[in-house]
């Protein structure tokens, strides 16, 4: 730091918001974006994430199902390097060797998740990974937060782990043992019905991974009149209450209460689709500031907002999911279902 610098001294980014929004047109914007990171950071970095490739394959696939247009040929090589990364780490996992990033459930799970949304059938990989995450399920029904995870507010807690854990094996239970599987998942819910939500995170992932079991009906309701009592007045959501209203809780948000059932017609809903516009930048992008401690080496991926770009890419990724449920109101058939 230079002699008189004092933290936080840095100027903040110049943010130019787009102007005139409207539903479609957002979505459109953002998933171009979107697609040319997913595939650059596959390129620069050998692996994949959740922020960059796992959230953005959820956010193409659910506007694809809505009629938006979608770059195919980015697409579909990144399913394949997403599937190649699991078979590389497939023997491993078989073995029951615990290693970074695989000792993660949320990685796995994210992956099983994106994988979904693409379309892709179950194999030998996603059998494997089945496989390794039920055998990490605790006795109570969660999973625990793993050693490379603790990154708020992407993945801070074991609320995050289960919901996502769970919908994971929902999509991916191999042939063998599904009603092993079925008691693992409800195992879980029931855990995340008693579970007690700290932060925004929490409150949308459990409400998330409730609504997925659809078996806790108390529950769910009870978590959607948590998660739409932190609505603020400007129509947004934070993580935690010190922080301002931000894409990424928002986007979340909207996401799980329209999983949970709350129509996107709904006031509260397009409170939150009016912030998420008012918000969204001319190159698409919505931004957030990182508030994570690094632990990774820095490198540019081509998303804009410099060090802050993976998380504001995830908040792209929430933003446009929650702007592409809003887009057929009353809800189409495709829509209904929301992120699969």
């Amino acid at each position: 730091m230079k002699s008189g610098a004092t933290a936080g001294s840095a100027a903040a980014p110049e943010l130019k918001l787009q102007r005139g929004n409207t539903v479609q047109a957002a979505v459109q914007r953002s998933l171009s974006l979107l697609q040319r990171a997913d595939a650059s950071f596959t390129q620069k970095t050998g692996c994949v994430s959740c922020h960059n490739e796992s959230l953005p394959a959820m956010a193409v696939s659910l506007a694809r199902k809505n009629g938006f247009k979608v770059d195919e040929q980015t697409a579909g090589p990144q399913v394949l390097a997403n599937v190649a990364f699991l078979a590389a780490s497939r023997e491993r996992m078989r073995q029951g060797i615990s290693f970074v990033p695989m000792a993660d459930p949320d990685i796995l799970s994210y992956i099983l998740i994106g994988l979904h949304g693409e379309q892709y059938k179950p194999d030998e990989n996603t059998d494997t990974i089945a496989m390794h995450l039920k055998t990490h399920q605790m006795p109570d029904g969660r999973w625990a937060v793993g050693p490379a995870s603790s990154r708020p507010p992407l993945c801070p807690g074991d609320i995050t782990q289960t919901a996502l854990t769970l919908r994971a094996l929902q999509l991916f239970a191999p042939n063998v043992d599904k009603a092993g599987y079925e008691k693992s998942i409800q195992l879980a819910a029931a855990w995340l019905a008693k579970a007690q939500s700290r932060t925004g995170e929490d409150r949308a992932w459990r409400l998330l991974g409730l609504a997925w079991a659809g078996k806790e009906k108390d529950a769910i309701h009870k978590a959607m009149r948590e998660l739409l009592a932190t609505q603020r007045s400007d129509g947004a959501w934070s993580d935690i209450a010190t922080l301002p209203s931000g894409a990424y809780a928002t986007g979340q948000a909207l996401v799980a209460l329209q999983a949970a059932g709350l129509d996107v017609s709904d006031t509260a809903y397009q409170r939150g689709v009016q912030f998420l516009l008012n918000t969204q930048l001319e190159d698409g992008s919505w931004y957030v500031k990182t508030r994570a401690l690094g632990f990774q080496p820095y490198f540019d991926n081509g998303f804009p907002h410099g060090i802050d770009q993976w998380i504001s890419g995830a908040a792209t990724s929430w933003a446009t999911m929650a702007l592409t449920l809003a887009s057929s109101a009353p809800r189409s058939a495709a829509a209904s279902a929301g992120v699969q």
